[in-house]
């Protein structure tokens, strides 16, 4: 525990110094009037990803999983696991660094959204972060606009992923044309950590580094900011029944429950720093560094379930079909309702393997993992969803957010 504890510190630190070095570069190049880095972006280079097949998936509708590997952006064929096209964001050119500011850094691209045929991505890692456009079915660019979006390590869960509504890209400090990349109003709330995570009623929730806030859509004004003192945001948020459900750490770790409307406090539960909330069937799902999994109600917090597991939990649940599939050391299937285990499939967990969250189309689960704290190993899997029997792994792709399977 201390060690995971340990790593996820250092991976924080990792993207402050990051984050801290590209702002002293941006001022430096400003002040020098030296030209703005070079952004390349191209087909991915090396050999495609093998594909080892367990069991041939039964013809379902075509999808395909959109993967985030470092500067890479995977489309693969749902299916069967081969590469439809693959899109690399890197930096290229010569930099000038000030001080003992290590070389400039790599670019590291979020958890992507796919809407109406696109893909919206954020690349984040040297100065201002961009959101880009990208045809789904081939990779082709369609358009690239600064958003100041920020993509956090794997350590952090903060996967950055650009929201879409009504022909608006929300990503970052601004909400984007969704057809062309045009401003159409950008934010100061919150600097730089400011982060959109949930969008409903016309109302785009998001958090910074001390609190939540709830703003107007259509031009980003503030609604209200929640922020009470002593305590930190978790990393992801989620918002339903006229409610918003987030963790907060520091001072006593709890599940904080507001009003959506008004932002005021509703009830808390106190658990071991609840992390990254599903809501769902009026239930609420969440981990803890406790390594317990909770399953409570979501009108007033009561506990329905739980599962104590070997590992602390950071990843989402993702509800489908009245099952709950969820990371614990290894993939796990458990009844919804219930919390009666399906199934476990370990997939070499250990204590320096992370897994991404589960995605669940077409009656297969998808989930991605990484070993060595990704500088090692990296396998995507497609699990039989009632049996989690392994369909095919891909192996030679790290992904550092979710899968999104569309």
């Amino acid at each position: 525990m201390r060690r995971l504890l340990v790593r996820i510190v250092l991976g924080g630190l990792l993207l402050l110094a990051l984050v801290s070095c590209a702002a002293i570069l941006l001022t430096q190049r400003d002040l020098r009037n030296l030209p703005p880095p070079k952004i390349v972006l191209s087909d991915c280079p090396g050999h495609p990803p093998k594909v080892s097949v367990t069991t041939i998936i039964p013809a379902v509708t075509a999808h395909t999983i959109y993967a985030s590997s470092g500067e890479n952006l995977y489309a693969l064929n749902a299916q069967t696991g081969a590469l439809r096209w693959c899109r690399q964001i890197a930096i290229g050119g010569d930099f000038v660094c000030p001080g003992s500011c290590p070389p400039p850094p790599s670019i590291m691209l979020g958890q992507p959204a796919v809407v109406d045929g696109v893909v919206y991505v954020c690349a984040s890692g040297y100065g201002d972060g961009q959101t880009y456009a990208f045809r789904a079915s081939n990779g082709t660019q369609l358009w690239q606009a600064i958003s100041d979006c920020l993509v956090g390590t794997m350590f952090s869960g903060q996967t950055a992923v650009p929201l879409v509504d009504h022909g608006i890209v929300y990503s970052g400090s601004v909400a984007l044309g969704a057809r062309d990349g045009r401003i159409v109003w950008a934010t100061h709330v919150g600097g730089s950590s400011f982060v959109p995570q949930a969008l409903a009623d016309g109302v785009l929730y998001a958090n910074d580094a001390d609190s939540i806030l709830a703003l107007d859509a259509d031009n980003g004004g503030v609604r209200w900011k929640y922020g009470p003192p002593g305590v930190t945001p978790g990393d992801r948020l989620a918002v339903a029944y006229g409610r918003v459900y987030v963790g907060v750490h520091g001072q006593g770790n709890a599940l904080h429950v507001l009003d959506a409307a008004s932002g005021a406090l509703l009830w808390t539960s106190a658990m071991a720093a609840a992390s990254n909330p599903t809501v769902a069937n009026g239930m609420i799902y969440l981990g803890s560094w406790g390594n317990t999994l909770y399953a409570l109600q979501a009108n007033d917090g009561a506990v329905c379930w739980r599962y104590v597991a070997s590992v602390s939990i950071f990843t989402a649940t993702t509800i489908a079909d009245g099952v709950a599939y969820v990371n614990l050391g290894g993939a796990y299937a458990f009844d919804a309702t219930t919390g009666v285990v399906f199934w476990h499939r370990p997939l070499g967990a250990g204590e320096n393997v992370w897994f991404t969250p589960l995605a669940v189309a077409g009656n297969v689960v998808y989930l991605g993992r990484t070993d060595e704290e990704g500088q090692g190993t990296g396998t995507i899997y497609a699990l039989n969803a009632a049996t989690g029997a392994i369909y095919w792994q891909i192996s030679g792709i790290q992904p550092n957010t979710p899968l999104v399977v569309a």
